[in-house]
């Protein structure tokens, strides 16, 4: 009994450096269920190194700022240098609720870094229409100065139901809320940097794993659609304030897995969209796409620990992405694989 319960009660490390949301399913997510009473804790780092390009369409990069300022009208004046970083502590707890039923909570530390040297070009304007473009840039330039943030982010609660599991599937769905979290500036425009979007998001997800126990592979499939709601937001200048609509998610993942001898490999393919956004009934016209391809490899010592006990069991899985298609996206990275990132994981139990 004690072996079992030090395998379900679990404290996972994991350091991902990545360029994903924070908010994207992780590669190779596997659904757990736990015994009624039972207690894991996960702990993920994810580290988001310093970008400063975008996606507008499927190959069409843009330099970051002119990603975050939707006025067009404003680029040809704009000068220097703009890019973003962050980073994230996640504290995961799952408990067992009863036989069939599970409770998710998520807390996160965030921290993040904006580095600007933004200026633009009309420093004497000679006409009204000038004028009053430099004016807009002016305001709009002082919300994009350097500035560093850190504190709690957005809190995840999610309930789990297994349907049905045995030795070959496991049919699991639930839903969730994301808490909006308490920072105080109201935020500005679309991409603002802040610690979370200051609103609620309610999410229904449904997850399908099928196990081939004689060969070592197993596959599955993660559908998950999150509803933003509403909230308010000032225009990136500060001239308009109204309501805030993000627009509606839907991804979906699939994937295949294969353990051989505690090694791990696998591939997985990750689709997501997303609506666009409105502000103050005017769209922002960023619709999301994007086609993400996951490879893995990874050694694990939990099936020799079931067996023999001989050491803690822990597991290690290294992941290469590579942005297939994207829209409306960042990339969080500055070389000549800017659409791809690797992702180290770690995970003990005890």
């Amino acid at each position: 009994m004690l072996r079992s319960l030090q395998i379900l009660i679990a404290l996972g490390i994991a350091y991902c450096f990545s360029l994903s949301s924070v908010k994207a399913i992780s590669p190779f997510l596997d659904s757990e269920t736990l015994p009624a009473g039972v207690w894991k804790w996960n702990t993920v780092w994810t580290i988001i190194p310093q970008y400063s390009k975008a996606y507008l369409d499927h190959d069409q990069s843009v330099p970051l700022e002119q990603f975050i300022i939707r006025d067009e009208e404003l680029h040809p004046y704009l000068l220097g240098d703009f890019s973003r970083s962050e980073q994230q502590i996640e504290f995961q707890f799952t408990y067992g609720l009863a036989t069939d039923w599970g409770l998710f909570l998520s807390i996160p530390w965030v921290e993040k870094t904006q580095t600007s040297t933004l200026t633009h070009t009309l420093t004497s304007p000679s006409s009204t229409e000038e004028q009053a473009l430099a004016n807009k840039l002016d305001n709009t330039l002082t919300h994009l100065k350097s500035k560093s943030l850190n504190g709690l982010g957005e809190i995840v609660l999610e309930v789990q139901y297994t349907h049905f599991r045995s030795n070959s599937l496991l049919l699991q769905d639930g839903f969730g809320i994301r808490f909006a979290n308490a920072d105080q500036d109201p935020l500005r425009g679309t991409y603002d940097l802040a610690l979370g979007d200051q609103q609620n998001d309610i999410f229904v997800f449904l997850r399908l794993i099928r196990y081939l126990p004689q060969t070592g592979w197993r596959n599955g499939i993660h559908l998950q659609f999150t509803n933003q709601l509403r909230s308010e937001r000032y225009s990136l200048d500060g001239s308009i304030q109204g309501d805030y609509d993000a627009g509606n998610i839907l991804e979906m993942t699939y994937y295949w897995l294969l353990e051989f001898n505690s090694w791990l490999g696998g591939i997985e393919l990750h689709r997501k969209t997303q609506s666009t956004a409105t502000l103050a009934g005017e769209s922002q016209n960023n619709d999301l796409y994007s086609h993400r391809l996951n490879l893995q490899l990874g050694y694990t010592n939990l099936s020799q620990f079931v067996a023999e006990s001989t050491e803690p069991p822990w597991e290690i899985r290294l992941t290469y992405s590579n942005l297939l298609v994207g829209t409306s996206t960042s990339i969080p990275i500055k070389n000549t694989f800017a659409n791809s990132f690797w992702t180290l994981q770690g995970t003990w139990y005890f």
